[in-house]
This record gives structure tokens, C-alpha cells and sequence, in this order.
């Protein structure tokens, strides 16, 4: 979803009545404590039900947006989730643009259970109270959703042309996820919420709901892989190939 600093914007979620779970939709920005997705009508919209969230975008920057209702991480891990970009007034300097979602899938969820969502008394812990069947991971890592789809279909980009993506973590279950561009720089701009970079590096580091904008052009043609430089979530799917050319 992408709208611009000081739009008025409203947001029908509509809980389709063959539904079996409660929804809302909790957006990163700034907003009324009513349209947070949290408190309220907007909080659990049962099925059949639906609720309009109306707030002003702001600040410019990228933020994540996803349900918020209790197991927040199955909603998340099944695809409850994506990109919100809000816009400055003074538009960003003219360029080709990419977003880039990384998220997994713990494809056995269910079987896992959800687990217990309390405090564990000391004898709990003791007991080892989040047992083995409770500690999910994923099987699956990507960026927008398909494994290897980058590297199958390599994204065509053209040298001494500039680009941007807005990169947002979205995965659950590990506690940090990176991007890595092979063979250049990028500058990097935390949040989105500044027109001047904090950095210029090849890889960046994103814990759970972080997110940032990362410009950069190649010079030379070729192929250059981008991937999460954690080899594991590498071999699982989550990595791709520029394929640069003149």
C-alpha cells in the first residue's frame, strides 16, 4: 500500500463470515490508539464483520503492516502481513523501484502447536516448559513470498541506472535476517524516514518488523547474486541474481 505524508487514508477490512479467526490490521507509523489495530472495534473484527480505519499518513518513510490478533505469529507465518509506504511531500529523486518483503514459512505449524502464551512459573522452567514441540522454525525463506523465484527468473536491471528498493523483515521465528548485494554498495536509509543515507555498505542487518531503503546502480553488466548472507536461509530459498546488462 503506498500513499503520500498527509493523505487521509481509510482502510476497509472486510472478515469474510466463513472465516474461522478474528482479524485486524496494525500498521508502523503514526496514529490513534483506535485505529492501531489493537483496542476497540478495529481490534478483532470477527467474522462477517468489517472496520474502517481512518488516520493521516505520517511520517514518510516504509513500515510493515500485519494482523494483530493473538497467535500474531501464525497470522504472520501464514501471510497475513506486507509493505507500507508513505511518501514525502518533496518526492524521493526519480528511480526505478523494488519492493522486497523477506519473510518464511514454518510449514508445520500446526503440528508444532502454538504453545503456551504466559509467564512460566519456576517450576514450569525448570520442567523445560516450552518443550521441543513448541520451538517453531521455518523450512522455507524468501523475499516476497517464493523461494528461488530471483534466481529462477533473474530481475533485469540496466547499468548506470539507479534503483531503489524498500527492504522490510518480516520473518518470524529467527531473530535476525540480512540482505546482501554482491559485486556494489548500496546507500542505506534506516526506516525510510530521512532523505539522507546513514550508510553506504553491502549488507544490512534487520531484526523482526525492521525495514529501511537501499539505493544503488552497477556500472558493470553481469549477474550479481543478492541473498541473506546467513547460508542457511540462503540454501532454503531466500536469494536471487540481478542480471545487469548495457
Amino acid at each position: 500500500m503506498r500513499v503520500t505524508e498527509g493523505d487521509i487514508v481509510k482502510i476497509t477490512l472486510v472478515n469474510s463470515i466463513g472465516n474461522n479467526h478474528s482479524h485486524s490490521l496494525h500498521l508502523h507509523s503514526i496514529h490513534p490508539s483506535n485505529m492501531d489495530g489493537i483496542e476497540g472495534q478495529g481490534g478483532a473484527i470477527a467474522p462477517g464483520h468489517n472496520y474502517t480505519y481512518t488516520f493521516v499518513a505520517q511520517p514518510y518513510g516504509v513500515y510493515p503492516y500485519h494482523c494483530h490478533v493473538t497467535p500474531i505469529d501464525q497470522h504472520i507465518n501464514k501471510g497475513l502481513d506486507g509493505v507500507f509506504i508513505i511518501d514525502p511531500k518533496i518526492p524521493r529523486p526519480d528511480m526505478k523501484e523494488m519492493v522486497m518483503l523477506m519473510n518464511g514459512y514454518d510449514l508445520d505449524y500446526e503440528k508444532e502447536g502454538v504453545g503456551p502464551n504466559r509467564i512460566p512459573t519456576p517450576e514450569e522452567v525448570k520442567d523445560d516448559y516450552m518443550p521441543q514441540a513448541f520451538e517453531h522454525a521455518n523450512e522455507v525463506y524468501t523475499a516476497n513470498g517464493k523461494a528461488f523465484d530471483y534466481a529462477n527468473h533473474p530481475i533485469q536491471l540496466q547499468n548506470g541506472v539507479p534503483y531503489r528498493i524498500y527492504l522490510v523483515n518480516m520473518l518470524e521465528f529467527d531473530l535476525v535476517n540480512n540482505f546482501h548485494l554482491h559485486g556494489n554498495l548500496f546507500k542505506y536509509y534506516p526506516g525510510g524516514t530521512s532523505t539522507t543515507p546513514s550508510f553506504v555498505n553491502d549488507i544490512v542487518a534487520l531484526t523482526q518488523g525492521d525495514r529501511g531503503i537501499l539505493e544503488f546502480k552497477y556500472d558493470l553488466p553481469g549477474k550479481y547474486m543478492f541473498h541473506a548472507h546467513i547460508n542457511e536461509f540462503s540454501d532454503l530459498g531466500w536469494m536471487g541474481f540481478f542480471d545487469v546488462r548495457e
